[in-house]
């Protein structure tokens, strides 16, 4: 079970705070989490290198949410005009994606035909077209 966050400017990583009306903004480094990591090597306890990240610290349900500004602190993003935060925003913001994995091709399998249109030779030409009937040509016309 993971345990709740601290409270803004308290725990690991934390460098700065500050408040703007019943908002917390913090400043801290993160622990990637990743076992082989060179920068904050999690293994050896040391102190978490990546960032600093900003982040909206706001009470929630008796707990702390922290919303990812990213490495520039901007007050305005969430807020709604009347200085509300914007959940909905935070909520349809994008996700992060991630890179696709390669996958290789099975040992012993066919690769795929070749398109002949990418073919050296036609490079900067269009592909051929089908034929069809021309309305000059006797043998077409039927």
């Amino acid at each position: 079970m993971k345990k709740p966050a601290p409270e803004p400017g308290k725990g690991v990583g934390s460098v700065t705070t500050f408040k703007v009306g019943h908002r917390t903004y913090e400043r801290k480094y993160v622990d990637c989490g990743k076992p082989n990591c060179g920068s904050c090597n999690t293994a050896s306890g040391s102190f978490p290198s990546h960032g600093p990240y900003w982040y909206l610290c706001v009470p929630r349900a008796g707990k702390w949410t922290r919303i990812y500004l990213g490495k520039e602190c901007d007050t305005t993003r969430y807020i709604t005009p009347d200085g509300q935060i914007d959940w909905q925003a935070i909520k349809n913001k994008p996700k992060r994606r991630r890179l696709a994995k390669h996958t290789p091709t099975p040992t012993g399998a066919d690769p795929p035909a070749p398109n002949p249109a990418d073919a050296p030779e036609n490079a900067g030409q269009s592909p051929p077209q089908p034929a069809t009937p021309d309305s000059t040509n006797p043998q077409g016309a039927g």
